[in-house]
């Protein structure tokens, strides 16, 4: 089981960085809801990614563009251009993220820790009303459910029995044989 105080240090990630962004992707029935958090603290990305077995996507330290040049108008006579930290780069970046099936197991067992919303409430209500539980992607559901189970997150009461139904003999043959 993931402990609370993990729980409650995965709220507080969430409060301060967490995003929600919607992808339409015209394969899928409804919209992809993807819950993300980007950070140039690598730490944070990896022990999030630790906690739901994901993996980080990241950027590496890259040049800065001419078009992010800050005007300097606090201690400078007249504005000029300063760069915060290192004038030539920007850091390396990561990315955290989880949707559908994972978002739902990540959501609920966090947001009673959350102090604020950030669209959190809505995508948790849209993300289990379109939770695939059958045919076509219930067994991504299902290997998401499994493999954050094993990590110690507690599953929403009644997920499991949602998408517990056998997969069609013709899309078991199909995964056998993949």
């Amino acid at each position: 089981m993931i402990p609370e105080y993990k729980l409650g240090w995965v709220a507080g990630v969430l409060d301060f960085k967490g995003t929600v962004v919607r992808k339409n992707n015209k394969l899928r029935k409804t919209p992809q809801l993807c819950l993300m958090v980007e950070s140039v603290n690598l730490d944070v990305v990896d022990e999030l990614c630790r906690l739901t077995g994901t993996d980080p996507e990241t950027k590496e330290k890259r040049p800065r563009k001419d078009w992010m040049r800050r005007g300097c108008v606090t201690h400078c006579p007249e504005p000029d251009i300063e760069y915060p930290g290192d004038r030539e780069t920007l850091p390396a970046q990561g990315r955290w993220t989880v949707t559908g099936a994972a978002a739902v197991i990540v959501l609920s067992a966090v947001q009673k820790y959350m102090i604020t919303d950030r669209s959190i409430t809505a995508m948790l209500e849209e993300a289990q009303l379109n939770l695939v539980t059958s045919g076509r992607g219930v067994g991504n559901v299902r290997a998401a459910m499994n493999r954050l189970a094993a990590l110690g997150w507690p599953i929403p009461r009644g997920m499991r029995q949602r998408v517990a139904g056998p997969v069609p003999p013709e899309r078991a043959s199909a995964h056998k044989a993949g």
